[in-house]
């Protein structure tokens, strides 16, 4: 059966507008993302280098950057070398286990971005919708719905 010209338009409109849907919230879980980053900074603290903070007990839990990378696994403050040796181990910033709660890491939206830049350049050929177009959306909006 072949296809009306206001058949192929109306199609081609319902796949515009579901590809702006997917993008519009693309970009709101990417702002979601930077403030729950934005707010993990708020709850670091900066280390001279000279000795373990001042109210840091011995026995306070703490996470930490060092130059080398930050340590998933908090310590006891007790424990770590705080003056700085010029090490890759120099401590920069601590954080307390008694801070709010770090956030699971993020998820990454870069195959949701290729997709949906997949998805435009289908509907701006005029190619048809094929499963595997729908398998990707279907796994984009998966992405988005675990954020």
């Amino acid at each position: 059966m072949r296809k009306t010209l206001k058949q192929l338009q109306g199609e081609s409109d319902y796949w515009r507008i579901k590809f702006i849907n997917e993008q519009q919230r693309a970009e709101a879980a990417e702002a979601k993302l930077a403030e729950r980053d934005r707010q993990d900074e708020s709850r670091w603290n900066t280390h001279d280098g000279i000795a373990r903070p001042i109210g840091l007990n011995k026995d306070d839990l703490v996470y930490l950057r060092m130059k080398r990378q930050e340590m998933k696994l908090p310590y006891p403050a007790g424990m770590i070398n705080w003056k700085h040796d010029g090490s890759e181990f120099d401590v920069l910033a601590w954080a307390s286990v008694n801070a709010p709660i770090r956030p699971a890491p993020a998820v990454s939206l870069a195959p949701v971005s290729n997709c949906l830049s997949f998805f435009a350049s289908v509907i701006k050929s005029g190619e048809s919708w094929s499963e595997t177009c729908q398998r990707d959306l279907d796994a984009a909006r998966e992405t988005l719905r675990n954020i």
